[in-house]
């Protein structure tokens, strides 16, 4: 049936065209998602306005690693949920952190350091002094699924340090801030 040349190429194009056209969503749905910051809490790293791509494929393969900027939903909710939601419900608030505890860890704020498992987090000279400790003036026991984050404007941040915020279950995780594309003069990966 297929043998003709005509019917080849017409099949040939049409899988050329659903193969490229799957490769496209799926790098646009993995690695170009994207978030405005609002807010003061990452500055310097992110300023407001600042606008980010999201990679929501690098927790498939790997656990987030301290210091990873990560988005997560402000509510909580699953993921799942969204796609099954009713579209008059707006999709939750998202917001961007930095991780400082991980799973498993105790985490405590005293004299401007964190402390993770009793020790001291020295090795990034960021983390030196944070003024208030709020929930963390006490250990804070992470779970098997949560993460300790803080803003880099620890003084204008409400972060896992806050009740209301608290430590930040992995579902709630929609992937790590990865890139800058505005404003065009800050253009670039983040850190």
């Amino acid at each position: 049936m297929f043998e003709s040349t005509g019917y080849r190429t017409i099949l040939l194009l049409i899988v050329h065209v659903i193969v490229t056209i799957s490769i496209a969503w799926f790098l646009v749905w993995g690695f170009g998602q994207s978030t405005v910051m609002t807010g003061q809490s990452m500055q310097p790293a992110i300023e407001p306005g600042d606008k980010v791509l999201i990679n929501r494929i690098s927790y498939h393969f790997s656990d987030p690693g301290r210091y990873d900027l990560i988005a997560y939903y402000m509510d909580d909710v699953i993921a799942d949920d969204l796609d099954a939601r009713d579209e008059t419900v707006p999709v939750p608030e998202t917001t961007i952190k930095r991780i400082i505890g991980l799973p498993g860890e105790t985490v405590m704020i005293a004299d401007g350091k964190v402390f993770i498992n009793g020790n001291v987090l020295n090795d990034n000279p960021e983390f030196d002094s944070i003024s208030l400790a709020g929930i963390a003036s006490k250990p804070v026991k992470l779970a098997s699924d949560e993460y300790f984050v803080v803003g880099d404007n620890r003084k204008a941040s409400e972060d896992s340090r806050y009740e209301k915020t608290g430590n930040i279950k992995k579902y709630r995780i929609i992937g790590k801030a990865w890139f800058r594309t505005k404003p065009i003069k800050k253009l670039g990966r983040l850190r």
